[in-house]
Protein backbone atom coordinates (compact mmCIF):
# COMPACT_ATOMS: atom_id res chain seq x y z
CA UNK A 1 0.00 0.00 0.00
CA UNK A 2 1.43 3.16 -1.16
CA UNK A 3 0.98 6.02 1.50
CA UNK A 4 1.47 9.76 0.87
CA UNK A 5 4.10 12.04 2.44
CA UNK A 6 1.15 14.66 3.05
CA UNK A 7 -0.54 12.15 4.65
CA UNK A 8 -0.98 12.19 8.80
CA UNK A 9 -1.28 9.19 11.44
CA UNK A 10 -3.78 9.29 14.32
CA UNK A 11 -2.58 8.67 17.51
CA UNK A 12 -4.02 9.00 21.41
CA UNK A 13 -2.41 10.86 23.99
CA UNK A 14 -3.07 11.55 27.74
CA UNK A 15 -5.37 13.65 28.35
CA UNK A 16 -3.98 15.20 31.18
CA UNK A 17 -0.48 15.28 29.81
CA UNK A 18 -1.46 17.16 26.32
CA UNK A 19 0.45 20.19 26.63
CA UNK A 20 3.77 17.50 27.92
CA UNK A 21 3.17 15.73 24.59
CA UNK A 22 2.90 18.93 22.59
CA UNK A 23 5.92 20.07 23.93
CA UNK A 24 7.80 16.73 23.48
CA UNK A 25 6.89 16.64 19.68
CA UNK A 26 8.03 20.12 18.87
CA UNK A 27 11.14 19.33 20.71
CA UNK A 28 11.11 16.27 18.50
CA UNK A 29 10.42 18.60 15.49
CA UNK A 30 7.68 16.15 14.54
CA UNK A 31 4.32 18.08 13.13
CA UNK A 32 1.27 17.69 14.90
CA UNK A 33 -2.44 18.80 14.78
CA UNK A 34 -5.12 18.68 17.49
CA UNK A 35 -8.36 19.60 16.35
CA UNK A 36 -9.78 22.34 18.18
CA UNK A 37 -12.71 24.05 18.26
CA UNK A 38 -14.41 27.52 20.05
CA UNK A 39 -17.21 26.95 22.05
CA UNK A 40 -20.03 30.01 23.11
CA UNK A 41 -21.45 29.51 27.27
CA UNK A 42 -23.32 31.73 28.79
CA UNK A 43 -22.00 32.15 32.42
CA UNK A 44 -23.18 33.96 35.52
CA UNK A 45 -26.33 35.88 36.43
CA UNK A 46 -25.94 38.52 33.35
CA UNK A 47 -25.68 35.82 31.11
CA UNK A 48 -22.13 37.36 29.81
CA UNK A 49 -21.07 35.07 26.73
CA UNK A 50 -17.47 33.37 27.61
CA UNK A 51 -15.56 31.33 25.01
CA UNK A 52 -13.83 28.08 25.86
CA UNK A 53 -12.00 26.24 23.50
CA UNK A 54 -12.08 22.53 23.52
CA UNK A 55 -10.52 19.36 21.59
CA UNK A 56 -12.68 18.23 18.83
CA UNK A 57 -11.86 14.59 19.98
CA UNK A 58 -9.91 14.65 23.27
CA UNK A 59 -7.04 12.43 23.48
CA UNK A 60 -6.74 11.90 20.18
CA UNK A 61 -4.90 13.78 17.34
CA UNK A 62 -2.73 13.51 14.19
CA UNK A 63 1.04 13.09 13.21
CA UNK A 64 2.50 14.44 10.05
CA UNK A 65 4.28 11.22 8.56
CA UNK A 66 6.80 12.80 5.94
CA UNK A 67 10.04 12.24 7.99
CA UNK A 68 8.38 11.02 11.66
CA UNK A 69 10.92 8.60 13.11
CA UNK A 70 8.49 6.32 13.87
CA UNK A 71 10.46 4.57 16.96
CA UNK A 72 10.95 8.14 18.28
CA UNK A 73 7.04 8.99 17.94
CA UNK A 74 6.43 5.85 19.91
CA UNK A 75 8.57 6.68 22.82
CA UNK A 76 7.36 10.48 23.26
CA UNK A 77 5.92 10.85 26.52
CA UNK A 78 2.52 11.91 26.93
CA UNK A 79 1.93 9.06 23.98
CA UNK A 80 -0.71 5.88 24.36
CA UNK A 81 -0.34 4.84 21.24
CA UNK A 82 -0.40 5.04 17.23
CA UNK A 83 -3.73 3.81 16.08
CA UNK A 84 -4.00 1.01 14.06
CA UNK A 85 -6.57 -1.09 12.31
CA UNK A 86 -4.78 -4.60 12.59
CA UNK A 87 -1.56 -4.21 11.46
CA UNK A 88 -2.56 -1.05 8.99
CA UNK A 89 -1.33 2.47 10.54
CA UNK A 90 -4.75 4.40 10.36
CA UNK A 91 -3.83 7.35 7.97
CA UNK A 92 -5.54 10.88 7.17
CA UNK A 93 -5.68 12.29 4.17
CA UNK A 94 -4.41 15.16 4.44
CA UNK A 95 -7.58 17.26 2.86
CA UNK A 96 -9.43 15.80 6.42
CA UNK A 97 -7.06 17.97 8.25
CA UNK A 98 -7.18 20.64 6.39
CA UNK A 99 -10.61 20.58 6.90
CA UNK A 100 -10.65 20.26 10.36
CA UNK A 101 -8.15 23.46 10.59
CA UNK A 102 -10.93 25.08 8.09
CA UNK A 103 -13.35 24.39 10.72
CA UNK A 104 -11.52 25.37 13.80
CA UNK A 105 -10.79 28.86 12.24
CA UNK A 106 -14.48 29.41 11.40
CA UNK A 107 -15.20 28.18 14.90
CA UNK A 108 -12.92 31.23 16.15
CA UNK A 109 -14.58 33.71 14.28
CA UNK A 110 -18.28 32.53 14.60
CA UNK A 111 -18.20 30.74 17.83
CA UNK A 112 -20.20 27.66 18.44
CA UNK A 113 -22.95 27.72 20.43
CA UNK A 114 -23.95 24.18 22.46
CA UNK A 115 -27.41 22.68 21.99
CA UNK A 116 -29.10 23.05 25.11
CA UNK A 117 -31.52 20.10 26.57
CA UNK A 118 -35.24 21.28 26.94
CA UNK A 119 -38.76 20.10 28.44
CA UNK A 120 -40.17 17.61 26.04
CA UNK A 121 -36.89 16.58 24.01
CA UNK A 122 -36.10 13.10 23.11
CA UNK A 123 -33.07 11.66 24.77
CA UNK A 124 -31.19 8.28 24.89
CA UNK A 125 -29.63 7.50 28.01
CA UNK A 126 -25.87 6.66 27.41
CA UNK A 127 -25.02 4.57 30.49
CA UNK A 128 -26.06 2.95 33.65
CA UNK A 129 -28.75 0.22 34.58
CA UNK A 130 -30.80 2.37 31.73
CA UNK A 131 -28.71 2.27 28.94
CA UNK A 132 -30.20 2.19 25.02
CA UNK A 133 -33.55 3.07 26.58
CA UNK A 134 -34.88 6.36 24.45
CA UNK A 135 -37.51 8.96 27.06
CA UNK A 136 -38.57 12.50 27.28
CA UNK A 137 -37.38 15.30 29.29
CA UNK A 138 -40.19 16.30 31.87
CA UNK A 139 -37.72 18.81 33.50
CA UNK A 140 -34.23 20.57 33.51
CA UNK A 141 -34.14 21.77 37.43
CA UNK A 142 -30.44 21.69 36.72
CA UNK A 143 -27.77 22.91 34.69
CA UNK A 144 -25.92 19.35 35.19
CA UNK A 145 -29.13 17.30 35.80
CA UNK A 146 -32.81 16.56 34.20
CA UNK A 147 -35.81 14.82 35.06
CA UNK A 148 -36.37 12.26 32.44
CA UNK A 149 -39.43 10.02 32.10
CA UNK A 150 -39.34 6.34 32.48
CA UNK A 151 -40.99 3.16 32.30
CA UNK A 152 -40.69 0.99 34.89
CA UNK A 153 -42.90 -1.96 35.61
CA UNK A 154 -46.14 -1.12 33.52
CA UNK A 155 -45.94 2.89 35.27
CA UNK A 156 -44.23 5.39 34.08
CA UNK A 157 -41.63 7.33 36.86
CA UNK A 158 -39.56 10.39 36.92
CA UNK A 159 -36.39 9.71 38.09
CA UNK A 160 -33.24 12.61 38.16
CA UNK A 161 -30.67 11.74 35.59
CA UNK A 162 -27.00 13.33 35.17
CA UNK A 163 -27.00 15.32 31.96
CA UNK A 164 -23.73 13.71 30.95
CA UNK A 165 -25.52 10.10 30.73
CA UNK A 166 -27.72 11.19 28.16
CA UNK A 167 -27.43 12.20 24.77
CA UNK A 168 -30.63 13.81 22.46
CA UNK A 169 -32.35 10.87 20.44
Amino acid sequence: MKIAQESWLVVRYKINEQLRFERNLKNQDIKFYIPKITISNKKGANQKQVNKIEAIFPGYGFVRLAQTNLQALRNTLGLINIIRFGEQYAIAENTLVTQFKELESLSETEPIMPKRLGKGDKVIITSGPFKGRVSEILATAAKDKVTILISLLGSVKAISFPVNEIQKY
